[in-house]
């Protein structure tokens, strides 16, 4: 298994799909969204040297770069290179 378990994973634990939706619903996110955004956020903080887009994509079980790419854009506002690049000037 997974360290990063997805949706059905989760379902387990809750009693059900049906459920788990349910339950994420109260808070105004979908059950994929919270694991992508946990991904992403794994991903900024993990530390992990100088991986390549596709290394982070793959460890993160994003399906390739691309979708990595335009998902970390979206979440934060600029690609995963240049959040690398201003994280090392405040370093």
């Amino acid at each position: 298994m997974s360290r990063f378990p997805a949706e059905h994973h989760f379902a387990g634990y809750v009693g059900g799909t049906a459920l788990l939706h349910w339950a994420f619903a109260a808070v105004e996110e979908s059950v994929s969204g919270y694991i992508r955004r946990s991904r992403l956020q794994w991903a900024c903080t993990a530390p992990s040297g100088r991986p390549s887009v596709s290394e982070l994509a793959a460890q993160w079980q994003f399906a390739d770069s691309s979708h990595f790419i335009r998902a970390f854009k979206k979440e934060y506002g600029q690609t995963s290179a240049q959040f690398a690049r201003s994280s090392n000037r405040t370093q």
